[in-house]
């Protein structure tokens, strides 16, 4: 992403940040019994997918939330046409996307 145009600063604030929620993500079948690893919700999947139901750290949720969202803020046109285009990134809002409606039942 640095090659895009976003400072490693940021990236770097992000992929720890991400990386910290999804090591910290389990996930429990409807009776709270864990069921399986952070391997369902991989990139590349969506939670929908899986009949588990996500265990969030809603700290670290807020914290790569952030991160996402400092990025785009701080980016310029250009920068934001190549991110919508960058399949990493893309993938990484859809998770957070995803994990917040989780935590708000939207």
């Amino acid at each position: 992403m640095s090659a895009i145009g976003v400072s490693p600063a940021s990236i770097g604030v992000l992929l720890n940040s991400f990386a910290s929620l999804l090591s910290a993500l389990s996930l429990s079948d409807a009776n709270g019994v864990p069921v399986a690893s952070i391997q369902p919700v991989a990139i590349g999947t969506t939670l929908a997918q899986n009949a588990a139901t996500p265990d969030v750290d809603i700290n670290k949720l807020n914290a790569s939330i952030n991160a996402y969202n400092q990025i785009i803020m701080e980016s310029d046109a250009e920068t934001l046409r190549k991110l919508s285009q960058n399949a990493e990134f893309v993938e990484i809002g859809n998770v957070l996307r995803e994990l917040r409606a989780g935590l708000t039942g939207e």
